[in-house]
């Protein structure tokens, strides 16, 4: 027996599928069921999350080290591009994690990924932050952000672009997950609808003897 076309779509428990979503590209979808949209999901995003963090170093996704009060608009904006980021919480739990690694005076937990640059105090005490140019020659830089700049270019901008365009599109995956695919519902025809075009046929023949 054919499911009735206007019923409302069934989804395994929306709230957890988003929150599974969020964490990880695709998998509320998988939790769903919805195996197809999962997979390209998840490879699609993923793909476009890694190649801009390769292309960037690995340096293009971390948090503002700032305190978020009182003035949050002041913490999104030292580092606007980790909001965008932070659709995918593969992202955003180790970036917040070595954040608070960071504001605790301690090194990096994952080698150096998702872990915020030197820059003020923290570069002016410790060691000199230094590159070489391609003649060999010593280039010092005031902070490690400005050495990531130095060393990988326009490179560190196109791949901070490319994660945060994956980091949005995972919100919209999120969303699909929680509400479910757009379908649009067409009522059944009224077949008791007197107007013309229901007209029974007329019989010619009939219509010619009277």
């Amino acid at each position: 027996m054919n499911p009735d076309p206007l019923s409302p779509l069934q989804l395994k428990n929306p709230g957890r599928a988003a929150l599974l979503a969020w964490l990880f590209p695709g998998l509320g979808h998988l939790y769903q069921g919805r195996i197809a949209k999962g997979v390209l999901f998840g490879v699609a995003i993923v793909a476009l999350f890694v190649f801009g963090f390769v292309v960037g170093g690995g340096r293009v996704a971390y948090a503002a080290t700032g305190p978020v009060l009182p003035s949050p608009v002041r913490f999104v904006m030292e580092r606007w591009p980790f909001p965008c980021q932070a659709g995918i919480g593969a992202v955003a739990i180790p970036a917040l994690m070595e954040r608070a690694r960071y504001n605790a005076g301690e090194g990096p937990l994952l080698g150096g990924a998702f872990y915020p640059p030197r820059t003020g105090e923290r570069a002016a005490r410790g060691p000199k932050i230094e590159s070489r140019d391609t003649a060999g020659n010593t280039v010092t830089h005031p902070d490690e952000l400005a050495q990531w700049h130095y060393e990988y270019g326009y490179y560190f901008e196109l791949g901070t672009i490319y994660t945060v365009v994956a980091g949005l599109l995972n919100l919209l995956v999120v969303y699909d997950a929680y509400s479910g695919p757009l379908v649009q519902l067409t009522p059944p025809r009224d077949q008791s609808d007197n107007g013309p075009d229901n007209d029974p046929p007329h019989d010619s023949a009939s219509n010619k003897l009277a």
